[in-house]
């Protein structure tokens, strides 16, 4: 599924490491729906919750979740959102 528009993927540099993160612009999400940040190790497994990723920032306009898993050089992270109907 693609992002609802105005929103992306990127990462961020935390305490000396690099994070993914998705930004979710609210404005774009579907009335009745939420948006579900998930991450995975593998595109098989995915993961969501404070255990997997973290709020970021959480305002009218958007919503930003960091995945907690650093990348690091020879593994490989993956991020993506879900639209779930309400």
């Amino acid at each position: 599924n693609p992002l609802p528009a105005g929103s992306s993927l990127g990462e961020m540099r935390f305490a000396g490491a690099d994070y993914l993160t998705a930004t979710i612009a609210k404005a774009r999400v579907p009335a009745g729906a939420t948006a579900i940040v998930e991450v995975s190790p593998n595109l098989i497994d995915w993961f969501s919750g404070p255990l997997h990723t973290t709020v970021v920032a959480d305002n009218e306009t958007f919503l930003r979740v960091r995945d907690n898993t650093p990348r690091t050089p020879g593994t490989k992270r993956f991020i993506r959102v879900r639209l779930i109907r309400r």
